[in-house]
């Protein structure tokens, strides 16, 4: 699992390695003023 946004370079290093990477959107609360904002949806999660 990769949640995005992501350093650019985790895909291409899961695939090099022969993995599928699988992208879990983190989403931002739009009151955020920092990254610390960005929160992980546990059903998006589930949904993969």
């Amino acid at each position: 699992m990769v949640f995005e946004p992501a350093y650019d370079s985790y895909v291409s290093q899961i695939k090099m390695a022969g993995a599928i990477p699988i992208p879990i959107v983190l989403e931002l609360d739009p009151n955020a003023t920092s990254s610390a904002g960005y929160v992980l949806n546990i059903n998006a999660v589930k949904s993969k």
